[in-house]
């Protein structure tokens, strides 16, 4: 029986070998009918790596800065701007008010003297304040430190400083006359916001 199997088995090679080798599970035959052994079958070389991955990174995009939406004006108070010992003339307490549209203000009213507001203008440029001028008044370039400005009276009893920061904002120091000239009051606005520049954002 053995004998038998052992016969058939070699008729199964000896067919297979007679067709030029091919493979059986995985072994490469050899022409002459029989397995090559491990150490004599080709090497094979080794599959390339694939190539490492380099992670995407996204920029943050930030949103602070002037002209992007964000109040710049948000942590500061208007009545820190001007100390007692920097007014040109004794203004009182100072009202912190929010009026309208624009920002936050202080407001200063001493007895027989200017009144004065210093006032945040969130999202609205020094040019915006031009028509304060009206068809009496003047509009003046200034230089403020290191920020540029207006200079806008009404030709009447108001005068202004609107002073640019950044690309979208300002800030505004305005009188309105008791009995002062209107040179005088602007000669004040001026030295307001020489005081105050210093404690404004970078324009």
């Amino acid at each position: 029986m053995k004998t038998a199997l052992r016969s058939l088995c070699l008729v199964a090679v000896l067919a297979t070998a007679g067709c030029g080798g091919g493979a059986i599970g995985g072994q490469v035959l050899s022409g002459a009918g029989g397995p090559s052994s491990p150490s004599s079958l080709p090497s094979m070389p080794p599959l390339p790596s694939a190539p490492a991955r380099t992670p995407v990174t996204t920029a943050p995009t930030s949103s602070a800065g002037s002209g992007s939406g964000v109040n710049v004006f948000a942590s500061m108070n208007a009545c820190d701007l001007i100390g007692p010992d920097q007014q040109p003339y004794p203004f009182g307490d100072g009202e912190r008010t929010h009026p309208g549209a624009h920002g936050e203000a202080c407001v200063y009213a001493p007895r027989d003297r200017a009144a004065v507001s210093i006032q945040f203008l969130d999202a609205t440029k020094a040019e915006e304040m031009t028509d304060h001028a009206g068809s009496r008044g003047k509009v003046v370039p200034v230089t403020v430190g290191k920020h540029s400005g207006l200079q806008i009276d009404n030709g009447l009893a108001t005068c202004m400083v609107a002073i640019s920061v950044g690309e979208a904002d300002s800030v505004k120091v305005s009188l309105e006359a008791a009995h002062e000239s209107l040179d005088e009051l602007c000669g004040y606005a001026r030295r307001i916001a020489e005081v105050i520049e210093p404690k404004l954002p970078a324009e």
